[in-house]
């Protein structure tokens, strides 16, 4: 009898480990706790937030690299509201208003009054700095966009919609490294299109810019803990799993320092590479290996703290620049004057000559640009990821893996994993929520006798 209201108690309450404090695992132990399921959740690093972390410099927080957050982002917006968050409490938002700068100042300002995509065309007919065959390209990408029927470089798809090189260079070269973390040249098509269609042309509120006005971690890992902690989740840092444990191939729980715990089900939501260790000392030989064939591009943030006074105008400026891409103005966004973080992808430049001869050069391109800087060098602080985000090239969906494994019981969630999205916070927290989706849809089959797979 006691045997048989257990197997009852696991029935209606379900347990679920899950490997990952940052914001896939979060997001998939706060929609387990909303679904009555028994969550433990480990993490190997002393604070929640994963990537998008919290981070010291300069006597004050600041992120572990730089983020930015659009309309179309509505998977973390909903996830904020589900743990009693208002989201205008941690952005400021503003319609879609670009500024790039190189041998001429592009800027674009979307229509606030018409449906997408056409408030960006008017913004485009109204874009200063684009000519009269730049600005007829932008319509005609406009009218026409549609899925590529091959997932072909980037830039030769725009090609074939119509862009001219130097729209491409000046406009759609940036905005494609800033959203995929990967050069035009080198894009995935289809990524690009899933991007360009879902942010510009379904709500014109999509492509609003959402700047946040805290930390990372004040935006979701922090709250979703207090909150997790308040509905009886067990909650664990400095927990670093060394295994999956296996019984008759099924995943049973985790092993951390010796000590096993179980767990109906296992959900591995930690970066690739903390993914494929795990799955070599578990034994899950092919699982490590279709981590490998995943490829990624590094990302760097570096941060400039300049006098108080120092100010770029604008939250955020893009360059046409071979080693500055993006800045953004902290002291506008977070209320800490004379901080800009600069983003910048050329991890392998900065090997070469060093971090602080290269910091030399992006503040010098900085003061070029904008000599009210001043001449005082700004103290420094780089966030350096070498394996900061997935390589988004073409054919890169089809190495993504799906959320369910072939390990009955174990789960994968992360940017990395199978989204229409490339890695992002927005993806990351999609795939944690397509986690709990899954098990609860293959929880109900079981239950009615039916099998299903997900192909």
């Amino acid at each position: 009898m006691e045997s048989n209201n257990k197997r009852n108690d696991s029935l209606q309450r379900p347990t679920v480990i899950i490997i990952g404090g940052g914001w896939a695992g979060l997001t998939a132990a706060t929609e387990a706790t909303l679904a009555g399921y028994q969550v433990t959740l480990f993490e190997a690093a002393p604070q929640w937030g994963g990537r998008a972390r919290a981070c010291e410099f300069n006597g004050i927080t600041v992120d572990n690299g730089q983020h930015l957050f659009m309309g179309a982002y509505h998977h973390c917006f909903e996830m904020m509201k589900k743990i009693g968050l208002k989201v205008e409490d941690f952005f400021e938002s503003q319609p879609f208003d670009i500024t790039i700068i190189g041998d001429e100042v592009l800027q674009l300002k979307a229509s606030r009054n018409l449906t997408a995509p056409w408030h960006l065309f008017v913004g485009g007919l109204f874009a200063k700095g684009l000519s009269f065959s730049e600005k007829n390209a932008f319509y005609r990408l406009i009218k026409q966009l549609k899925r590529p029927s091959e997932d072909c470089p980037a830039d030769i798809w725009l090609l074939s919609l119509g862009q001219t090189e130097s729209l491409i260079e000046r406009f759609w070269s940036p905005l494609c490294l800033g959203a995929l973390t990967t050069p035009v040249s080198n894009a995935s098509a289809f990524l690009l299109y899933e991007v360009l269609h879902q942010v510009f042309f379904t709500q014109a509120r999509n492509s609003d810019w959402y700047f946040p006005t805290q930390t990372l971690d004040r935006i979701f890992p922090l709250p979703a803990v207090k909150w997790l902690a308040t509905k009886g989740a067990h909650l664990h840092l400095k927990s670093r799993v060394s295994k999956i444990l296996l019984k008759e191939n099924k995943a049973i729980g985790v092993e951390i320092g010796g000590q096993s715990f179980h767990a109906d089900y296992v959900i591995l939501a930690t970066a690739p590479r903390a993914a494929k260790k795990i799955f070599e000392t578990s034994d899950l030989d092919s699982l490590a290996l279709m981590i490998d064939q995943i490829k990624s591009e590094p990302i760097s943030t570096l941060y400039l703290q300049f006098p108080p006074t120092a100010t770029i105008g604008q939250p955020m400026l893009g360059f046409s620049d071979p080693i500055l891409q993006w800045v953004f103005d902290r002291g506008i966004t977070h209320g800490t004057p004379g901080l800009l973080a600069v983003v910048t992808s050329s991890f392998d430049a900065i090997g070469e000559i060093g971090t602080a001869e290269f910091s030399q050069a992006i503040v010098s391109r900085l003061t070029a640009y904008f000599p009210y800087l001043g001449s005082n060098q700004p103290i420094t602080k780089w966030i350096r990821d070498r394996h900061g985000a997935i390589s988004a090239t073409p054919g890169c969906q089809e190495y993504r893996p799906r959320n369910r494994t072939y390990v009955p019981g174990l789960w994968l969630a992360g940017d990395y994993c199978h989204t229409p999205y490339p890695s992002t916070i927005e993806g990351a927290m999609m795939s944690g929520q397509q986690c709990i989706k899954s098990i609860k849809k293959m929880r109900n089959s079981v239950q009615q006798g039916v099998i299903t797979l997900e192909i």
